[in-house]
């Protein structure tokens, strides 16, 4: 892999890290509860945290295994496409769906959303990955999957509250 398009990847990892944070910052803005509000404050300080190790990745060795629909030249569209696909590349259509939230479940629910696009995202990066990449990128499924948990279980006690 060439250092142009490890560093195209590095910009697209830490690119959606800036994007979880900007869309938990919105969130938080739009929600007059406050522990919800603490708990999209946090996940929105994780995604700055994230991006900031993220950024490390680019000095470190990147290993990306090739697929048939793969082309390692093209690595930048390839990674944009999907990028593209999920609900994380678009604040700004969050932004115009925020304003229209009446109630917690509502918020709960996009979020639990936006989780589960970044699980698919990073999915399917860990699956062009290998070694300490794939390692890395398999904690950070981890800890969305966590965080899906923690906001159905969340949902599940405003619904039985």
């Amino acid at each position: 892999m060439s250092e142009i398009e490890k560093q195209e990847i590095v910009d697209m990892f830490v690119q959606s890290a800036l994007r979880c944070a900007e869309f938990y910052d919105l969130l938080s803005s739009h929600i007059p509860h406050e522990q919800l509000k603490k708990i999209f404050s946090d996940l929105s300080f994780d995604g700055k945290k994230l991006s900031k190790e993220l950024k490390s990745w680019s000095e470190l060795p990147m290993h990306v295994a090739p697929r048939q629909y793969f082309d390692i030249n093209r690595s930048k569209y390839y990674f944009d496409s999907l990028s593209q696909k999920s609900l994380q590349t678009d604040v700004k259509v969050m932004e115009e769906i925020l304003p229209e939230l009446s109630d917690i479940a509502s918020a709960l629910q996009i979020a639990i959303s936006f989780e589960k696009d970044g699980i698919l995202f990073w999915e399917e990066m860990k699956s062009l990955s290998e070694g300490e990449l794939s390692k890395f990128i398999t904690d950070l499924i981890s800890q969305r999957k966590q965080r899906v948990s923690m906001l159905l279980k969340m949902k599940g006690e405003l619904v039985q509250g």
